[in-house]
C-alpha cells in the first residue's frame, strides 16, 4: 500500500514481522483489521471498525485477498511512458 511498485521490496519488513508475531498468539486478525481499516480510509470506502473487526476475525483469508484486489484495482501505476523500442538492425531471421 505504501509502495505498490515495490521498489523497496523486502521479504522481511515490519508487516510481516507483525502479522507473524500476532498470528502465533492467535491475535493476528487484529493487525488485518488495522489495514483493513487504513485502506477504507486510503480509497474512501465505507465501512466500519466493527465490520472490519468482524471480518479480520471470522475471515482473515477472505479479508487477505480483499486487500490485494482493492489496492490492486485502486491503484494508478501512471502510464508506460516507454512506447515501442526497435529491434537491433541487421537481425537474421532462420
Amino acid at each position: 500500500m505504501r509502495d505498490p511498485s515495490l521498489s523497496d521490496y523486502s521479504p522481511i519488513n515490519g508487516d510481516c514481522f507483525m502479522i507473524s508475531a500476532l498470528g502465533s498468539i492467535g491475535l493476528g486478525w487484529l493487525f488485518l483489521m488495522n489495514k483493513r481499516g487504513d485502506i477504507r480510509k486510503k480509497f474512501h470506502i465505507e465501512g466500519s471498525t466493527c465490520g472490519d473487526c468482524c471480518v479480520s476475525f471470522w475471515c482473515p483469508c477472505c479479508v487477505l485477498i480483499q486487500h490485494e484486489n482493492e489496492v490492486e484495482g485502486r491503484t494508478d501505476y501512471g502510464p508506460i511512458n516507454t512506447g515501442y523500442q526497435s529491434q537491433a538492425q541487421n537481425m537474421e531471421m532462420k
